[in-house]
Order: structure tokens, then sequence, then C-alpha cells
């Protein structure tokens, strides 16, 4: 979590991930703390550039692979750690619906650090929970997006499925504080990646820097996500997101419904949506294969969103 202090923030790295000279350092200074942020220099005859929004328990750090192969496709590109997540600051006390506070923080990263320093047109890219939240925006008047890339996003969560979870959620939230479960403390398997060397060399992260685990109510954050999914799963919601739109489904999901995928994406008016058999949840963080054909599929939409 972030820590007081003058200049930038930090960003971290090992032998994994290293960071790239290019990515500077920002701190975005909201109500309720600041959050750390990263962005590039345009490089030259820039396309555009990419907001790029991770997933649950993730950070700046673990993206710095995929920003340098955004860069080396044309783009800046702009990351921030979520609220709760990496170097930025927590939820504050008050605090009831999370996600409404992480739209707030959203359009501030996009208003007061993006489009101040980086060129248009701009494409959203995220993963899992940043996917439900770019969404959102792309449907938001304030929505800054030319085009959205979604890596299986958290458009339904198969955990919700079953009916006791919101009532677990709801008694977890009526405890003091202190009793409830908070995210990144539990010690849970591999459900993400088939790639199991990419997936130790980010726990090894973890352990290296702990600073950078994620830290949040998690009786709270699912009331909030619930009662967005909800929202976003009625009414041919996804209508409303009228740009090009890429969708990529994991095939092997474990997290993720990904029926509410599908039908997001049957829905979207310009959507192109893909399916990984196979793969698991983090696209992003799959085997070389996967990746390729994931990096081939992103380019040729931005190639055609272009044009």
């Amino acid at each position: 979590m972030a820590e007081d202090g003058g200049g930038p923030p930090p960003l971290l790295d090992d032998e994994h991930y290293a960071r790239p000279p290019w990515l500077r350092p920002r701190w975005l200074e909201t109500p309720y703390g600041r959050l750390r942020c990263a962005l590039s220099e345009p490089p030259p005859n820039a396309k555009g550039t990419c907001i790029v929004a991770h997933g649950m328990s993730e950070c700046i750090e673990k993206y710095y692979g995929i920003l340098g192969r955004l860069r080396e496709m044309g783009y800046a590109v702009a990351i921030s750690d979520w609220r709760g997540h990496g170097l930025s600051a927590g939820y504050p006390a008050a605090a009831v619906d999370f996600l409404r506070l992480m739209d707030q923080d959203l359009k501030s990263f996009i208003d007061e650090i993006v489009k101040p320093e980086l060129p248009p047109p701009y494409v959203g890219m995220a993963h899992s929970m940043g996917g439900c939240m770019l969404a959102c925006c792309a449907r938001s008047e304030y929505s800054p997006f030319s085009a959205l890339i979604l890596c299986a996003p958290m458009l339904g969560i198969k955990a919700f499925a079953n009916p006791l979870i919101p009532v677990l959620a709801r008694v977890y939230a009526a405890l003091p504080a202190g009793l409830r479960p908070r995210s990144g403390t539990r010690k849970s398997r591999n459900n993400v990646t088939s790639d199991q060397q990419r997936y130790h060399q980010y726990a090894s992260l973890l352990r290296r820097h702990p600073e950078l685990r994620s830290d949040f109510d998690m009786a709270l954050w699912s009331l909030s996500a619930k009662k967005r999914l909800d929202i976003m799963q009625a009414n041919d919601w996804y209508a409303g997101i009228k740009i090009p739109t890429l969708v990529l489904i994991a095939g092997g999901e474990l997290i993720i419904a990904n029926e509410s995928i599908e039908a997001a994406g049957r829905q979207l008016p310009a959507g192109t949506v893909h399916v990984h058999a196979g793969a698991m949840h983090e696209l992003l963080h799959e085997t070389d294969a996967v990746q390729e054909l994931v990096w081939s599929q992103v380019a040729d939409f931005l190639q055609q969103a272009a044009a």
C-alpha cells in the first residue's frame, strides 16, 4: 500500500520483472489517498494510447511485458494500480460501494494523467476485474475510448452462482472490520494459468515485495461486485457499448462465468469474440503459444479498428 513521502512512487522489479526505462511513475491525488500510476513517453509517430487495466490481486509490475509489447506496436501506454492494489491507497473506512469508487478513480486517472500527457485515440485493454471497469467506462458519457480489448473480463463470477455466497458476504460485512476476510491473506492454488513458471515468478515477486499484495475487505468488495454485475447482466446492457470491442475468452476458465461473457459478446454492436480452448484465466500470462495467438488477434483488431 502507499506510503507518505515526496517524489514519484517507486516501480519495483526483480530478475523476472525488469522495470522498463521508458516507464514513468506518477501519483494521482484523490480525496481518499494517492493512487500509483505509470505512463510511457509516446513512441515516434504514436498510433495513440493504450490505457491498460489489470485484474484483482495484480499490480503494475506484473504488466511490464504487456506494456512493452503495446509500445512496440506503436502505442503510448498508461496503467494505474487499482485502489487496494499494489502501492495505491486503500478504500476509505466509510466506503460501501467499492466499484463505484473505482469508477471515480478511473475517470480521474484518465482526465488528470492520461489526457494531458498522452495522445489520442485511446484504446482500453483490460484483464478480468479491469475488464468490468473498462466496459462500464466505455458505456459512460465520459468514455475516452475508440476501441476496447477485454481479456477474460469479469462480466460474471462462477462463485456467485452459489446463492450462499452473497448471503455469506452480507454476514461477513455485518461483522466488525477486524473480523472480515481480506484479500491477499490466503494461500491459493494456481487456478489462473497453465504456465507454472510464470505463476511462480509472480508469486516470487510478491514474496520479495509483499507491499505489492492487494489488501481490501473481500466481503464489501463481493457485495459491490455482485450489485454491479447484476446491472450489467440485465436488459441488453452491452448493446450500449458502441465502439469496436475485442473479447477474448479462456476456454479453461475456473473463475469467470464464461456464459456471461458469451452473452455480452452477442449484444455488442461491434464485438469480435475469440475463445482460446484450454487456456486458463490469465490469457496475457499464459504459455507462449497462447500468448502469440492472443497478441496476433490483438494486432489484427487494432489494425481494423484504426482503419
